[in-house]
């Protein structure tokens, strides 16, 4: 099946039965290096750098993910096992597909290929699942799992694959209750030392997180960063006037205080629906809001502003926002009165896809985020 790209293409694919799984496998990589009709074709080099699982829920999500698994394999290789869900299927449904996922090389001389197999079940057939996926792996590979869905982590099924794998991969945008979301998987994370975690809301906070590091490597700038006691981060409320501070937000403001060693004090939410946290280094208090501002901002969780305001002499303030058409960041600094404009950035809009490459391309285990992750976990306890 041609995808759109000459550079990514599917063999055509196989409903197998289960227990033929292997055997189809082994036929699909001897038809793709035999001779067809006379015409050799080009020379095929399998690769499996990985065992790769994602599970998706709804059948009509198969057709969007082809595009994004034949991106993912370019770069990383591997074996995939695609776990659909089919709420309308008949409950004892579990039947696979097996595809071969070929890219051309620089040149296009030889293709490099790895492999999928698509297994769709019935809501009866989740709990074998486990199993039959355990069975699927290639030995001696490491292990990610890429959950695209709400995680839902006292859920049998996602216990088990996270458990089996070596690196998890879910988003905290999914989450309904930001803060009880982060706080369970806080909790999660502590109670599975030995596999890796990654969220892709966190990705989405990289610029955020650079752009606020490079005023301090400011050497004038950085004695402010010790004496920042006001910060206020903005997110879009969209339609709705009620909407909980996004994981983002959260994960933003845990970021700063538990790299900066703040002490949590105090929490309070307002009529308003903002969100007041009250920290604590030394004698310094620190105060920071997470404020929902009404715009015609859609996309859940999307951050507005990030505002850090010094008490020093002179004051200070250091800005970073997207400007007014949502395409760029800006960044200001305010001393003493003057104001200052910094770079001016695009905003990149990261793909799911470049999202999830990049985590993949990570070993071990991320501290910075498991440290804002117990930062949010202890503030949740209080409130």
């Amino acid at each position: 099946m041609e995808l759109g790209s000459e550079n990514q293409n599917y063999s055509p694919s196989k409903v197998v039965d289960i227990k033929s799984i292997e055997r189809e496998l082994k036929n699909l990589w001897k038809q793709l290096t035999e001779e067809q009709e006379g015409e050799i074709k080009q020379p095929v080099t399998r690769v499996t750098v990985l065992n790769l699982i994602i599970y998706a829920p709804g059948e009509t999500t198969y057709g969007r993910l082809n595009e994004t698994v034949a991106e993912l394999t370019k770069h990383h290789p591997g074996r995939v096992v695609l776990i659909v869900i089919e709420p309308d299927a008949a409950p004892t449904t579990l039947d696979a597909q097996v595809t071969a996922i070929c890219h051309p090389t620089s040149g296009g001389r030889k293709q490099v290929c790895c492999e999928e197999v698509l297994v769709s079940a019935g809501a009866e057939t989740v709990k074998g699942l486990p199993s039959l996926v355990d069975a699927l792996l290639t030995p001696d590979l490491p292990t990610a799992l890429w959950w695209r869905d709400l995680p839902r982590l006292d859920a049998p099924l996602f216990n088990r694959l996270a458990s089996s794998s070596d690196h998890v991969i879910l988003d905290s945008l999914y989450f309904e209750d930001p803060v009880k979301g982060l706080f369970q998987l806080d909790r999660f994370i502590k109670s599975n030392r030995h596999t890796s975690f990654s969220d892709l809301n966190w990705g989405r906070l990289t610029p955020w997180r650079s752009l606020i590091a490079a005023f301090f490597d400011v050497r004038d700038f950085n004695p402010y960063l010790f004496k920042l006691n006001d910060i206020a981060i903005e997110y879009g409320l969209g339609p709705r006037s009620d909407q909980a501070a996004p994981a983002r937000a959260w994960l933003l403001a845990a970021w700063l205080a538990s790299n900066l060693g703040w002490e949590f004090v105090a929490a309070a939410r307002a009529e308003d629906h903002s969100e007041r946290l009250l920290f604590q280094k030394g004698d310094r208090k620190i105060a920071v809001e997470l404020r929902g501002q009404i715009t015609d901002e859609t996309r859940k969780g999307t951050l507005i502003s990030v505002k850090l305001s010094a008490d020093a002499d002179p004051p200070a303030k250091f800005i970073v926002s997207k400007t007014e058409d949502r395409h760029r960041f800006e960044t200001r600094e305010e001393i003493a009165g003057v104001t200052s404009i910094g770079k001016v950035d695009r905003v990149d809009e990261f793909t799911e896809v470049y999202l999830v490459g990049a985590e993949l391309e990570l070993l071990g285990r991320d501290f910075h985020y498991e440290q804002a992750l117990d930062t949010v976990a202890k503030i949740a306890a209080a409130r």
